[in-house]
Order: C-alpha cells, then structure tokens, then sequence
C-alpha cells in the first residue's frame, strides 16, 4: 500500500485495515499523540509487522511511558518468530542487557542474536562473534567468533574488520600474520572506525608488516582520538612526552594524557601523576599526583603497578592524600 495522506488513513483503519491503521500511528507518532499507541495496537494484533516492530522500539525506549522491556519483548518476539532480523536482533540486545521488567538472559540473547545472524545480517554477525570471543551465553569459542566476524568483514562491517586484524595481530584462532592484520586494520580504518584507526597506528608505530613511521602512526592516532578513543590519547601523549619522531612537548603530552584519563584509560594514571608531581607540561600539583600514582598502584599491569608503588614510597606520597 502506498502511502496515504491522513484522510485516508482515518477511513481505511476505522474499517480495520492494519497498514493504514500503522501508518496512522506513525502520523500521531510523529506529532507526539498518545493515540499513536492506539492505533499501532490495533495494526500489531493484526500480525502487521511493522508496527509489533515499532512497538517493541516504543516500550523499550520509553515513548510515551517509562521503558517497559516485557511489553517490548513481547511485540519483538511476535515479529521474531516470523524471521524478522531487527525483532530478532533486539531480543538479543533486549536479553543481555536485561532490566525495565526482563532479567538479563545471556542464553536467550545468545539464541537470538544467532538466529539473525544466520540470516546473513553483517551488523548482527559481528555482534555473534563477539559474544563467542568473550563467551556470553555460550561457550568461548575464537574458531567461532572468527567465522562470524569474517561473514560481516566480507560485507564491509567495520568493527567486524577490525576484529578480524586483531585475530591475525594476536594469533587468535589463526596463525599471527601482520601482513593480513595490516589488511584489515586498513579497510577498518578507512571506514573511519576508531578502533581500526589505533591499530593501524600502531602497526605504523612499530613497523609491522610495514615501513615503521611516527609521523604516520601519529596521524592515525589522532583521528581515533577525535572519536574519543582512550588507548589513542593515551599513544599521542606518548608521542609527544618521549619526542618519537617530533619534537618533545610536555604541554601536548599532559593534555593528551589527561584526555585519555579522563576517558578511563587506566594505563595513563601514571604518566599524569608524575606529570603533576614534577610540574612537567602543567601547574606542579603534588596532591592531585599522589591520587593518580596512588590510583596506578592497582594497576592489572604488573610492571607499571610496580613503578607506581616504587614512586609512591620514595616520593613519600601518603602524605597528601
């Protein structure tokens, strides 16, 4: 049916048609009345698509009402069992994060989640082999998150290709390549994924399976930091208190690891609080670096807990805290 003007609309749903009694909806949907709610009922107990679908969005986002996840699910799941991707793909999120009336099932989002996929979705591909990388409702298995993540990296997802140059940088299920890890990384970073554009960073950083260049490495770097990519502003600050390939600047190194602190890098605390301590690149603040080197302390990094708790002692720093 072709889009009808809303004289149309009003007569065909009052005769019971389901699309135009959607299309009404979504016409009072757009002008914020509560009707709308109404009328895709009426179109969503007809088996009409579309509106379970927009349902399902309404009750999860809270349109109208504070977010009900049970009367989302329940519009998703009718669309779902007809083979709809996006209902079955919501599920799947709707379940994992659980909440707003739905417990968090790992399993039955695992379940979901599949069963898009499978139906050739790149977006919910890549989602699949994230959950079998990290072992979310189902057992951890690098062979099957590969698999997935190579279906979506075929179709051009970004963070698919991404994952697929992790698995050859790291050697996770495949032999370690850089040269493939370099190749992915690429297509990645050229879609403009923050993640993508730091790894090739990196591998500009350290010569991998490329000619090794800090001026190339930096401007990778710096469009992942646009995007607020932590580990980014953590590598910039780097770059800039080390002098790699620059010129040294303590002013750029102390903003660019404040950025990266700020964002929840973890690994930066130390380079900040030793910053503050010696009033390199900013205002000497010896409180404000004992709290980071105190924070660094409990860093999972062995080696940088461990430099961390060696300045901590002989700097003396419990004393401004």
């Amino acid at each position: 049916m072709k889009n009808l003007n809303y004289k149309e609309c009003v007569k065909l749903a009052n005769q019971g048609d389901a699309e135009a009694s959607y299309q009404l909806g979504c016409h009072y949907l757009k002008n914020y009345n509560n009707d709308a709610l109404s009328w895709l009922n009426k179109s969503a107990g007809k088996g009409y698509i579309k509106a379970q679908i927009l349902l399902g969005w309404i009750y999860k986002e809270g349109k109208f009402t504070k977010p009900n996840y049970t009367e989302a699910v329940f519009w998703y799941e009718k669309a779902a069992i007809k083979n709809n991707i996006r209902a079955q793909y919501e599920l799947g999120r709707l379940y994992r994060k659980g909440g707003w009336g739905i417990r968090k099932n790992n399993k039955k989002s695992y379940l979901w989640i599949k069963k898009a996929a499978s139906q050739g979705h790149e977006r919910v591909q890549c989602e699949l082999g994230y959950m079998y990388d990290n072992g979310i409702g189902i057992k951890k298995d690098l062979e099957q998150a590969y698999y997935w993540y190579k279906q979506s990296a075929n179709q051009g997802n970004s963070k698919a290709q991404h994952s697929i140059g992790f698995a050859y940088h790291k050697g996770k299920a495949v032999e370690q390549n850089f040269k493939c890890a370099l190749y992915w990384y690429i297509k990645s970073a050229k879609q403009s994924n923050s993640y993508g554009q730091y790894a090739l960073g990196l591998m500009r950083e350290q010569g991998n399976a490329c000619k090794q260049s800090y001026y190339k490495a930096l401007n990778w770097y710096e469009k992942s930091a646009k995007q607020e990519n932590h580990n980014a502003n953590n590598k910039l600050g780097e770059i800039f208190y080390k002098g790699l390939g620059i010129e040294q600047n303590n002013n750029m190194a102390f903003d660019y690891f404040y950025k990266a602190v700020e964002q929840g890098n973890e690994w930066t605390q130390y380079h900040l609080g030793v910053m503050y301590l010696d009033g390199t690149g900013n205002e000497h603040n010896a409180y404000k670096g004992a709290e980071y080197i105190r924070k660094a302390t409990s860093n999972k990094n062995e080696a940088l807990s461990n430099k961390a708790k060696k300045i901590w002692k002989e700097r003396k720093l419990e004393q401004f805290i």
